[in-house]
């Protein structure tokens, strides 16, 4: 498994989750 890394921009609400292999 892949670990999960979460970059928010300005907004908290807009998050995204990156897979790095």
């Amino acid at each position: 498994m892949s670990s999960c890394v979460i970059l928010c921009s300005l907004f908290q609400s807009a998050c995204l989750c990156v897979y790095n292999f």
